[in-house]
């Protein structure tokens, strides 16, 4: 089976990435100043659980949401670190689990605190970036990576048992990052640290981030916008194992059941961990993104019809399937 995993990150942090001769080389001490006065470290409980900056002078602070989730349902204290002003409470004013985003408040300060800007969208693949955050309980740390790709693909998150859309940075994440500010040359915040791509044993040089769009979407939103689910993590067929795909037809394509969240729709429709589905409402299905992507752009509570497959069986059945909610 595909031993390939999103690791959710309870906090994660970069090593520095092979980059192009030069830009290795290049000082970023402006930008070192400017992040580590506007980012902050969040403690939930009196725990350092991530990492994250002030996105505005009056105080709002971003953050992921798998860092401080858990204390909302457990009514647990969220508290920041901050470089400028100490040690200071922070409410959770919204939590936006499909896109792994947090946006906490703390106290106005006479003469308000320093903020980084928003950048206007993810640079283009090989622009080099910067990560500022915690490591492993090392704090105010700086790290380079490079942008890996032009377009954003859906990775589950463990933390939040959800799809997030995501932009790939090569780096590696670690410990105590999630949560924390990528940065262009200019200071500016290109997304924020989710995960990282990891298998069994070892950690991949990839890294997801919140990409700056849905950012800006959070920042200027009061109440959220549902977003739509099958409950579900999948895999593509073709990466699981020979033994397993020759149960299906020859050259069959789709993706591969692997997870059912306890609430999900495919369970009330009887659909089953281990199924493949192939289509959705009669369109082929080859690839994660392809679904995902699908779904997303339909409403909660809407009807779409998948085309499943059991392993062992030739012919494959039609299942009507209502979405849920994506729920934090």
């Amino acid at each position: 089976m595909n031993t390939a995993c999103i690791a959710r990150i309870v906090i994660p942090v970069m090593l520095a990435c092979s980059l192009g001769k030069g830009a290795e080389n290049e000082p970023a001490t402006e930008l070192y100043e400017t992040a580590r006065m506007a980012s902050i470290e969040v403690l939930v409980d009196g725990h350092l659980s991530g990492s994250g900056w002030i996105a505005d002078s009056e105080g709002v602070v971003l953050t992921a949401c798998h860092v401080v989730g858990d204390a909302e349902k457990k009514h647990l204290l969220v508290e920041i670190r901050s470089t400028i002003a100490g040690r200071l409470d922070a409410k959770i004013e919204a939590l936006d689990a499909a896109h792994d985003l947090a946006r906490l408040r703390v106290p106005k300060r006479d003469g308000g605190y320093p903020s980084l800007r928003l950048a206007e969208k993810v640079p283009v693949a090989g622009t080099t970036t910067f990560f500022f955050g915690v490591a492993h309980y090392r704090h105010a740390l700086l790290f380079r990576g490079s942008v890996a790709s032009n377009r954003t693909i859906f990775e589950f998150e463990y933390g939040n048992n959800e799809y997030a859309e995501v932009a790939m940075v090569n780096a590696v994440s670690m410990e105590q990052n999630s949560g924390g500010p990528w940065l262009n040359l200019d200071g500016e915040v290109i997304g924020l640290n989710s995960a990282s791509l990891k298998d069994n044993r070892n950690a991949s040089a990839i890294t997801f981030i919140i990409p700056v769009d849905a950012l800006r979407d959070l920042m200027k939103t009061k109440t959220l916008e549902k977003t739509p689910t099958i409950g579900a993590e999948v895999f593509e067929l073709s990466g699981e194992s020979s033994d397993f795909i020759h149960r299906f037809p020859l050259r069959t394509e789709g993706v591969f059941i692997n997870r059912l969240n306890p609430d999900s729709p495919l369970i009330q429709a009887g659909i089953k961990e281990k199924e493949v589905i192939v289509a959705v409402d009669r369109e082929s299905v080859r690839s994660v993104d392809e679904l995902i992507g699908y779904v997303r752009r339909k409403k909660v509570r809407d009807e779409v019809e998948l085309t499943i497959l059991d392993a062992g069986v030739s012919t494959p059945r039609k299942v009507k399937v209502q979405l849920a909610e994506v729920t934090n």
